[in-house]
């Protein structure tokens, strides 16, 4: 079999595939679709390390909180302060109750949030 060097394939020259544009609120909400790996492990740990209840153990309501809020704000360019960031129970509430949340999780390929729910659930395993 002959070899193939990986500079020929020209990945490193591919762009990112263009976001997609949901209309919430009379906004415009880019939607990423395709968030690098490295931002995907920063993800999946901050979900993971904001899970943990007081109590040594991780509580599986704070893992679905967390995943939710850190998946839309990871792949949307949607920003928020540092005093709405203190309170992440209300924007999660915010999120689902206004249909905001599933919305922009339609829009999110299936497989990042398959990878990112697997990966928290195995590594907390």
């Amino acid at each position: 079999m002959a070899k193939i060097t990986y500079s020929k394939l020209g990945l490193g020259k591919m762009t990112s595939k263009d976001p997609k544009i949901v209309e919430f609120g009379g906004q415009s909400v880019e939607v990423c679709q395709y968030l690098p790996i490295e931002k995907k492990l920063d993800l999946i740990s901050d979900i993971i390390n904001k899970s943990i209840d007081d109590n040594p153990y991780y509580n599986p309501c704070r893992i679905e909180v967390f995943t939710i809020v850190e998946i839309l704000l990871a792949y949307t360019n949607l920003t928020i302060t540092d005093k709405q960031r203190e309170d992440l129970f209300k924007l999660y509430d915010s999120f689902v109750a206004s249909g905001f949340e599933e919305k922009i999780m339609k829009e999110i390929p299936e497989t990042d949030i398959n990878f990112i729910n697997y990966s928290v659930r195995r590594t907390i395993k």
